[in-house]
């Protein structure tokens, strides 16, 4: 939930990727919720938005996760 987060650095955007290639290291997945439209254009003009999957709050990330389709999931 990035609700509180107001804005992104460079260090924070590893920092985010680190989390995530960790999670998929243990069969996880790190999913963004909440976003500031800031956050959205740090990850965006870094190029990292592509890599993580967003949702516009945490109960639709939380449906993410029970869908029919997740086997199909990028």
């Amino acid at each position: 939930n990035c609700k509180e987060v107001e804005t992104l650095s460079g260090e924070g955007v590893r920092a985010l990727l680190a989390a995530q290639q960790e999670a998929r290291t243990h069969g996880g997945d790190l999913l963004l919720a909440s976003l500031s439209a800031h956050t959205q254009e740090v990850l965006r003009v870094s190029g990292a938005d592509s890599l993580f999957q967003v949702f516009p709050d945490v109960a639709s990330a939380i449906n993410y996760f029970s869908s029919p389709f997740l086997e199909n999931r990028p």
